[in-house]
């Protein structure tokens, strides 16, 4: 799941903002994500998405909307949203790469936890 939010929100900001938003609006996915982080010990992902969730759901009570609300040009609107999502957007692209890394090397030492091969028999 990490890798879906990764593969859409990388692009910018906007996505950044808008892929997160959706999936806290969807509490499986995101708990999904969470919990990925979790099994692979990606505390420093982990940590800034909590972050982002907790800027973002201060503003949407401040605001009294829903997850499902967010839209791109929110941005263009909130300057103040736009600063915040811009930091914590900067701080995913840089943290993004060890938690691919993580990811990955965990699977690829641990393939049957993944992967079931069969005989073609």
């Amino acid at each position: 799941m990490f890798r879906v939010l990764y593969d859409h929100a990388k692009g910018s900001v906007s996505e950044y903002y808008q892929w997160i938003s959706y999936l806290l609006d969807r509490p499986d996915y995101w708990s999904g994500v969470t919990g990925g982080l979790r099994f692979f010990d990606d505390m420093a992902m982990l940590g800034l998405l909590e972050e982002t969730t907790e800027v973002l759901a201060a503003r949407n009570r401040r605001l009294g909307v829903q997850w499902g609300d967010a839209t791109f040009k929110d941005l263009e609107r909130d300057r103040e949203l736009l600063n915040a999502a811009s930091v914590l957007f900067e701080r995913f692209l840089d943290i993004a790469p060890n938690s691919l890394k993580r990811i990955s090397t965990y699977i690829r030492s641990n393939p049957r936890q993944f992967v079931t091969i069969e005989d073609g028999d």
